[in-house]
């Protein structure tokens, strides 16, 4: 009897320890489950992945991830931080607007799609035996340190992409108008970080190249390489007006859990996010290409410290490429170069950024970005620095 009471004790102990570890199993995973917040596509219940998290200063907060969650750390950030509302911005949805402790009581956000009717690009017939492959666009790009937009440059490029993989993407500038915060101008006396200019779709973006090497400042440094080995890619189909489909490409380079440390001359630099994302005027995911791009856009948000620096300024870059006109050629044409950077100075002859606002992929700047346009920052025609 004392032998049967004994066992009945220790069996009596052990499911009341099984309780225990099924009540804190269960406890763990609903306030996990809490703290994240889902991006749903309202039209299919789908998770929506890579979506902008922003402030009405234009900054970026954070992103859903891969699988359209936003993360703990996200949220946390957003609930530390003094703002009004959040907005949610993707190419593929409508953007929407939340009160921030609407956003933080929420356990899944919906987006609506976006109506897409794809603009015309025009495209040269001739493409056999090219040496050459041509396209011309307009691009934007603009940075943010810490809260106050420091340089904005738009124009209309055109890259010059070689029939072999040996030669350099070339650019040629057609029109272009640039945009500084001059010294002065509420800008901390931290180092200067500027780093905007025509960015350049390369092979990297289509099938002909299945991986990336991401690196910060070169492409000749090889000990400065971040190479991407987790790189995640998103490749699925947007409807468009016409019952037709579009390919959009998305790529996170970096992941929340794989941001990246580096050190260089004194400097230290902390990326935490570096995304790409481009529409394809295709309904084959393996016909992607060059070709038939017509939209790419690419997003750095990092931190980054000075030799001298007695804190981390946060940096953000973005910048957008639309596709107007595609041409294979036979001749290298004069006057491209491998400069992508920050020009300096405007040079244009018409008022080429009203001409894009038709564009069916084209979303307006965020508010505070244009409002720097109009007040902070100098247009650098004819201003001697």
């Amino acid at each position: 009897m004392k032998r049967f009471k004994n066992r009945f004790i220790f069996f009596y102990f052990n499911m009341s320890s099984l309780k225990i570890s099924l009540l804190v199993a269960f406890l763990c995973h609903f306030f996990c489950t809490k703290a994240q917040i889902l991006i749903k596509e309202k039209e299919s219940d789908q998770n929506i992945p890579f979506v902008e998290l922003r402030d009405s200063g234009g900054r970026i907060l954070g992103m859903s991830d891969e699988n359209g969650i936003i993360l703990q750390e996200v949220i946390d950030k957003i609930a530390k931080i003094d703002l009004n509302e959040v907005s949610f911005s993707h190419i593929s949805y409508q953007t929407i607007k939340l009160q921030k402790q609407q956003f933080l009581n929420s356990k899944f956000i919906t987006l609506s799609r976006n109506t897409i009717v794809l603009d015309e690009v025009i495209v040269s017939p001739n493409k056999v035996n090219y040496s050459f492959l041509l396209v011309k666009g307009y691009y934007r790009t603009y940075n943010i340190i810490d809260t106050q937009p420091k340089s904005y440059t738009e124009g209309i490029v055109e890259y010059l992409y070689p029939n072999n993989s040996k030669d350099d993407i070339l650019i040629r500038r057609l029109q272009e108008r640039s945009f500084l915060l001059l010294a002065g101008k509420t800008m901390p006396t931290l180092m200067n970080i500027n780093i905007v200019g025509p960015r350049v779709p390369d092979m990297n973006l289509t099938n002909e190249n299945e991986t990336k090497t991401y690196s910060f400042f070169d492409n000749e440094n090889k000990n400065y390489f971040l190479l991407a080995k987790q790189d995640i890619l998103k490749i699925r189909k947007i409807p468009l007006k016409n019952g037709e489909y579009a390919i959009l490409q998305e790529i996170a380079y970096l992941s929340p859990e794989e941001k990246k440390t580096i050190k260089r001359f004194g400097n230290e630099a902390l990326h935490e996010y570096h995304n790409e994302s481009s529409v394809y005027k295709t309904n084959d995911s393996t016909a992607i290409s060059l070709e038939n791009l017509l939209y790419h856009k690419e997003i750095r948000k990092f931190k980054m410290k000075g030799k001298n620096d007695e804190r981390f300024q946060d940096v953000e870059d973005i910048g957008e490429f639309f596709v107007e006109k595609i041409e294979f050629i036979q001749e290298k044409p004069k006057g491209f170069s491998r400069f992508s950077g920050f020009n300096g100075i405007s040079n244009y002859d018409y008022k080429f950024w009203e001409d894009i606002t038709n564009n069916k992929l084209y979303k307006p700047l965020p508010d505070a970005i244009l409002n720097s346009l109009n007040n902070s920052l100098v247009e650098l025609k004819n201003i001697s620095r």
